[in-house]
């Protein structure tokens, strides 16, 4: 297992269309296991035929299924551009099935799947990074923008964003068989509404105990009290140079030194670095080069905790 994390780090590259940005760093990581990154972004993704098997398929396996959820607010929905990729990352990925939450059906990842006007998150260099890694994962995505913790995902509230995240677990699973699956990770990307300022600092200091919370509430609805986690700890300047769109993100500070504590007080949680990935210009969302960067910030915190002996 720890041969296909070393291969997934060495081969992994991702692919932009003519005139997107290019010449990315690869992302720095807050992994405990000191997992980093060093090559540059490059022109594409390659992956192995062997993994190419469509979900209908995979539907007729006997084998266990891993689902990885990936949750949090508009960071996690996604504001990558699929017309800024080159094709082969831009295609559907058939060897890694995710939910569709509208349809309800499994249907290979694909940019404009679920993100709002057409776009992606962090989901598609994700499944392609543990593709590469020989990892048989399939993807539940649930998000929501300008949520927070205090009160859209409060599991104790009846009709919260909690709620629906599970609700759509269990039909994910239903469609395939409940007993064969195995809840692999959750990967979180969510802080900035908890990081508004607006006189009050309480949901900021409460966060640490409010994500502690819900990753304990999750593990116990899915009965996997050790499910490996991966928290997207907030951009370092997330809405510093734009103030004209009238938000103040004063209390992130706060925000993020809670997801390095939540992370640092578990060790089946891990927190990744995404200072330096590259924002749009409203200095709030990952742009096209930044979603892909987060995915694969996930994919080897992700890969880094599954496959530690």
């Amino acid at each position: 297992m720890t041969n296909d994390l070393h291969r997934a780090k060495r081969n992994l590259s991702f692919g932009l269309a003519s005139g997107a940005p290019t010449g990315i760093d690869r992302p720095r990581s807050g992994l405990k296991s000191a997992l980093r990154c060093a090559a540059p972004l490059q022109l594409l993704l390659l992956l192995t035929v062997a993994c190419q098997s469509t979900p209908d398929q995979q539907d007729r396996s006997v084998g266990t299924v891993r689902i990885v959820i990936l949750a949090g607010q508009s960071n996690m929905g996604g504001s990558g551009k699929v017309a800024e990729l080159l094709p082969e990352l831009a295609a559907p990925l058939e060897a890694v099935p995710m939910w569709n939450t509208k349809e309800e059906a499994w249907e290979p990842v694909r940019g404009g799947m679920l993100a709002e006007k057409k776009g992606f998150g962090p989901e598609l260099a994700f499944a392609h990074a543990v593709a590469e890694a020989g990892q048989d994962v399939r993807i539940v995505k649930f998000s929501k923008g300008g949520t927070g913790l205090v009160h859209d995902w409060n599991p104790d509230r009846e009709d919260s964003l909690y709620h629906q995240l599970i609700a759509h677990c269990e039909r994910a699973a239903a469609a395939v068989d409940p007993a064969r699956i195995e809840w692999a990770g959750l990967l979180w990307m969510q802080g900035e509404q908890d990081s508004k300022d607006s006189g009050d600092d309480s949901a900021a200091l409460a966060y640490a105990d409010n994500l502690r919370g819900l990753i304990e509430r999750v593990r116990d609805a899915l009965d996997t009290p050790d499910l490996p986690v991966v928290i997207g700890r907030l951009h370092d300047q997330l809405g510093m140079t734009k103030p004209h769109v009238g938000l103040d993100f004063g209390q992130f500070e706060k925000v993020r030194a809670a997801q390095v504590e939540v992370a640092e007080s578990d060790p089946r949680i891990e927190w990744v670095d995404t200072d330096g990935f590259p924002l749009k210009d409203d200095q709030i969302h990952f742009n096209t080069e930044g979603c892909l960067k987060l995915g694969r910030a996930f994919a080897e915190a992700w890969l880094g905790l599954t496959t530690r002996g």
